[in-house]
């Protein structure tokens, strides 16, 4: 490994800006493309790529292997994926963390890649000479398992977490010590979610401040050399969730940030960069690009963007009882409400200091007296509450906005009922709003264990 950056003059190697979290890292005989997202929008219209991609469909010939991170539609985009041409694709290898469902890596082979290959947790791999992978999940709060890998050649090591839940000090020193020196780290640098209604600007701005120190630790933690800030290159392009771009983090701020607060040298690259680790990079001229981007976006009207159309009642409870019976093919009732209590007591237990004994309790109570309250939704486009609860379904109530946990579209509602992971993916797009104090809790977690069962992980056992 090369330890001084005076010594990189020989180095193949070399990283190319795709797009949001998707770079090509070109080892000299393998370019690994990863988390392509070059065309369209992602979850359910609620996400669009900030500046346009120069990456182009033609461009796949140039590319050995596709790692994909994980299944969230900014880094595993289908439509992305589709307008691979066909000779391309018979020549790329898929690259994804081995998981018990398989989903991912039959999908893939059925889209005609040339292979597939699925990566052990936590080993080692050879992808070719010199070339050296380590794949990992990391879950987070709702057991996505968002997965890093590791790129080691005689070059250099290169840390891709994009978007990983790596939060907590021991996350990352465990990091640390597999990956050894590192010298080039890629991690997201804002908000991917919802964060707060409209006018919750402190809460935001706080979670900035948050986002910022976990880049901080992860960057001195594994004492990288240089650090590309990425995985936050999109605008919420939705009337719904509009005002989440006023904000969110903007890579010049991080760029300065990354300078003072770090040890790594900041790299901001553009779509279409290419640059050489230890080299000079222009990041002003990347962030001057992006600077104009916002502006671009800054002068949109929500309020001229196309709204959905209202959903049927009797679609969306037909959706309710599919819903429904998706979820009951894996467990009874009452598993599935235990599963859920169960998940609920972790998530608390994660975010609070508790004794042992007091989770051990709740678990026991769980098990014994499942619970899972109901949630009250406002439909904004029926001027309507109605109540759903995993066993009696979707029904009107009479309930008065501010008595509801959110307030949501019927096309959103019938998303979270249609897909699986369309619970998590309204989380993540923000196209709704908090009718009381807590809410959103109350109704996310009714959606947290479809979500696992999409991830092939079902009440009772681990995929991973």
């Amino acid at each position: 490994m090369l330890g001084k950056k005076e010594n990189w003059g020989t180095s193949l190697m070399q990283i190319e800006f795709v797009n949001h979290a998707s770079v090509v890292i070109d080892t000299g005989t393998c370019r690994i493309l990863c988390d392509p997202w070059i065309i369209g929008r992602a979850f359910d219209d609620g996400w669009a790529l900030l500046s346009e991609s120069r990456f182009q469909p033609d461009d796949f010939g140039r590319i050995t292997h596709i790692w994909f991170s994980h299944e969230h539609s900014d880094h595993f985009h289908i439509p992305s994926l589709k307008s691979i041409p066909q000779e391309h694709l018979q020549n790329i290898t898929v690259l994804y963390q081995q998981t018990r469902d398989k989903k991912i890596v039959e999908y893939c082979r059925k889209l005609g890649f040339a292979d597939v290959r699925e990566l052990r947790q936590g080993c080692w791999e050879t992808l070719a000479p010199d070339v050296e992978l380590y794949c990992k999940a990391q879950e987070d709060g709702w057991g996505s398992a968002d997965s890093w890998l590791c790129v080691k050649t005689p070059d250099a090591t290169i840390l891709n977490l994009n978007d990983s839940d790596v939060v907590l000090a021991e996350d990352a020193e465990e990091i640390a010590a597999v990956a050894g020196k590192v010298d080039v780290l890629l991690t997201q640098f804002s908000y991917a979610s919802w964060q707060g209604n409209v006018d919750d600007v402190a809460g935001r701005l706080a979670y900035v401040k948050e986002k910022l120190e976990e880049v901080q630790l992860q960057t001195n933690t594994v004492k990288a050399d240089y650090l590309i800030p990425f995985a936050s290159f999109v605008w919420f392009c939705h009337r719904d969730n509009f005002y989440l771009n006023h904000d969110a983090s903007r890579i010049d701020n991080v760029r300065d940030y990354i300078a003072t607060e770090t040890v790594a040298e900041p790299i901001v690259m553009y779509p279409g960069d290419v640059w050489q680790p230890g080299t000079e990079h222009d990041s002003e001229s990347a962030i001057e690009r992006y600077v104009a981007d916002y502006a671009v976006v800054g002068s949109k009207d929500p309020g001229s963007f196309s709204s959905d159309k209202p959903v049927a009642i009797d679609e969306l409870q037909a959706a309710c009882v599919s819903f429904q019976a998706k979820l009951a093919k894996h467990a009874p009732p009452r598993a599935l409400r235990s599963y859920i209590a169960r998940l609920q007591c972790d998530e608390d237990h994660r975010n609070g200091n508790y004794p042992r004994w007091h989770r051990a309790l709740r678990l026991a109570l769980a098990a014994i007296f499942p619970r899972v309250p109901d949630t009250t939704i406002f439909l904004n486009d029926h001027e309507q509450a109605f109540r759903f609860g995993l066993t009696t379904g979707l029904h009107a109530v009479e309930a008065g906005k501010g008595e509801c946990d959110i307030h949501v579209t019927s096309g959103s509602l019938l998303y979270a009922f249609k897909y699986l992971f369309g619970g998590q993916s309204l989380a993540i797009n923000g196209r709704f709003q908090e009718g009381r104090p807590g809410g959103h809790f109350s109704f996310f977690r009714l959606f947290k264990l479809s979500f696992r069962i999409n991830e092939g992980i079902v009440p009772g056992f681990s995929t991973r």
